[in-house]
């Protein structure tokens, strides 16, 4: 799970990014300033900041510098109604790793900062592989996960899916089962089981999260093995 700042000092447009970097599975704090932002991450810098340029007491573009100086690797994704060509390049010059536009679909903002994250060095360190063929969940540096025949095709079929977020009738069928004759408290059961085993390899960074309106999601980098070689499918 990530841990997103957002400095924006629209109090409805923040609680809207925090509403949907949440579901999306992340944690995300919101700051309505410059300043209130640098009293917030003073002893912790978090993993990507989305950050407004026009902010009451300073400009964006000189926080963007800041962060650059203490910490060359932070990610930065800009949000802001400057859209003029001399102010993206601005925004570029001055560390931006995405420049997205006033008004942003909020879908959008999320796909961004997730490519972003999955493109920092340290997502590899926490990839998680599933087996196929062994019926087994890896989690980083530990010992394989049993799996049922049931949640490696749930797990897969999460694995395959766009920003590995999928719908519960994706779920079923990748179960080979019929939607509208399903259970769908089987398919809880299912993911209270997964969620069991992965909070016993003691790895907070990956969970399985329900996405209100949608089905679940896994918050950490999954990927399929078979034959002895990585690659999502």
């Amino acid at each position: 799970m990530a841990w997103i700042a957002v400095v924006e000092d629209n109090a409805d447009l923040l609680d809207d990014v925090l509403l949907a970097l949440e579901r999306a599975g992340h944690q995300p704090s919101g700051f309505g300033s410059a300043a209130a932002f640098w009293s917030g991450v003073q002893d912790r810098l978090p993993d990507l900041v989305v950050l407004d340029l026009g902010l009451p007491d300073a400009d964006g573009l000189s926080v963007a510098r800041q962060l650059r100086e203490q910490a060359p690797s932070i990610t930065v994704v800009m949000l802001t109604a400057r859209t003029a060509l001399q102010d993206r390049v601005q925004g570029w010059q001055q560390g931006a790793d995405a420049y997205l536009c006033k008004p942003v679909h909020l879908s959008e903002l999320v796909a961004v900062v997730e490519a972003q994250l999955r493109r920092r060095p340290e997502a590899a360190a926490i990839e998680w592989v599933i087996d196929s063929f062994h019926l087994t969940l890896s989690p980083p540096d530990g010992e394989p996960l049993g799996l049922s025949h049931a949640e490696c095709q749930v797990l897969l079929a999460l694995a395959n899916a766009p920003e590995q977020k999928a719908r519960r009738r994706e779920l079923v069928e990748a179960m080979g089962a019929n939607y509208l004759d399903f259970d769908e408290r089987r398919l809880e059961n299912i993911m209270s089981r997964l969620r069991s085993k992965i909070a016993a390899a003691g790895i907070e960074s990956a969970q399985l999260r329900a996405v209100r309106g949608l089905g679940y999601t896994f918050t950490a980098p999954l990927r399929r093995r078979q034959h002895g070689a990585l690659g999502r499918q």
